[in-house]
């Protein structure tokens, strides 16, 4: 067709995973076009951004934490001078300490030098008091910071549009015809598709099989007028300064739920535990709700379908997606574009199990 666009690579999902590696594609000189069904539900525009260097109850360093940091705070910036946007907030965390066997935990794990180089020592703790927050301790981290990805979002799709690289539509199988070249998708013709659905991949045939976990994650936004706004905080719940007095609070995690409304008992858990924090009166603002989807060992999930060949995923960033997703798009990039080896604990590869028992299901018509 004389008025078909051409392409290396059709993304399918503009979140998180596919505006990244829309933008690495492009700074590789490789085309594509995106395709996507906009809505403000999805777990990339409710997400907080947040990210820290730590990680449980353990205390224990993030999973390669020192790489994807260092990449993402030259990735974000580099990003925010192109489309000429501020949205990538690096900054330091503190961890609010309420009892002594905290504080000791906390002295045991920070003899790790891998976590003690997170120790930041250009915090001003004395603008805390009991007035304003609940502590024993307050211990300082760097490495840490937050992300505005619905601007990020916003400004990218405002970018893809006005360049004629963005479609927006729901994806259709049927409407993707296979042929020697590569795909054919109504008027767009690739070499590659790449989808980052997200959690629509649960609905997608080709990708239902990977055992994906879905949680129903809760933020809120509130106003609290006479908190300080320097720092993001941390005390089994996160508050991310916004500006202008207002936080983000969260988050909540649920494994059994019906759909991806805003619940009353999610409120009550972050108020609950808010109010065990801050001593000072603050006003719900906003409550919203979105599906997570991640992996069983919680890294990302990248690679070519088993059988059908060109049809690649990038997904399962979960709740670190704002430090995991630049780092594995490039790594991803490279794969694509000269073969290079995925890290092995992304690759698709360790899931082709639960491929193979579902095509036998299927067989027998289980």
């Amino acid at each position: 067709m004389s008025d078909q666009l051409s392409c290396d690579y059709l993304i399918i999902g503009q979140g998180l995973a596919g505006t990244v590696l829309a933008h690495t594609l492009l700074s590789k000189g490789k085309s594509i076009f995106i395709l996507d069904e906009y809505r403000d539900s999805t777990s990339s525009r409710v997400a907080a951004g947040l990210f820290h260097p730590v990680t449980g109850r353990r205390i224990v360093k993030s999973w390669m934490v020192d790489e994807l940091f260092s990449f993402a705070n030259n990735f974000y910036p580099g990003l925010e001078k192109l489309l000429e946007s501020k949205f990538f907030f690096p900054g330091n965390l503190i961890e609010i300490i309420s009892s002594a066997h905290e504080y000791n935990v906390w002295s045991e794990r920070l003899d790790d030098p891998g976590i003690a180089r997170y120790l930041a020592t250009d915090v001003r703790r004395e603008i805390y008091d009991d007035k304003l927050i609940r502590f024993l301790k307050l211990i300082a981290l760097s490495g840490a910071g937050w992300m505005d990805i619905a601007k990020y979002l916003d400004v990218s799709l405002k970018a893809f549009s006005k360049a004629g690289l963005l479609h927006s539509g729901k994806f259709s199988g049927q409407d993707l015809e296979v042929c020697e070249t590569g795909f054919n998708y109504k008027h767009i013709r690739a070499d590659k598709i790449i989808f980052c659905e997200g959690s629509d991949a649960l609905q997608n045939p080709l990708w239902s099989w990977i055992p994906f976990l879905q949680s129903k994650g809760e933020i809120l936004t509130i106003q609290a007028n006479t908190l300080p706004e320097e720092y993001i905080l941390m005390k089994g719940l996160f508050l991310i300064p916004l500006g202008k007095n207002r936080f983000r609070v969260g988050s909540t995690y649920s494994w059994k739920f019906t759909d991806e409304l805003p619940t009353e008992s999610a409120k009550l858990e972050l108020v609950s535990k808010l109010e065990e924090i801050i001593a000072v009166p603050f006003e719900i603002i906003e409550h919203k709700a979105a599906i997570r989807p991640t992996t069983k060992d919680r890294r990302p999930l990248i690679g070519e379908h088993p059988l059908r060949k060109n049809h690649f995923i990038f997904n399962g960033l979960g709740t670190k997606g704002v430090l995991l997703a630049p780092y594995f798009a490039n790594e991803f990039a490279n794969y694509l574009i000269s073969g290079k080896e995925l890290n092995q604990e992304v690759r698709i590869e360790r899931f082709y199990s639960a491929f193979n028992s579902a095509s036998s299901l299927l067989s027998k018509g289980g």
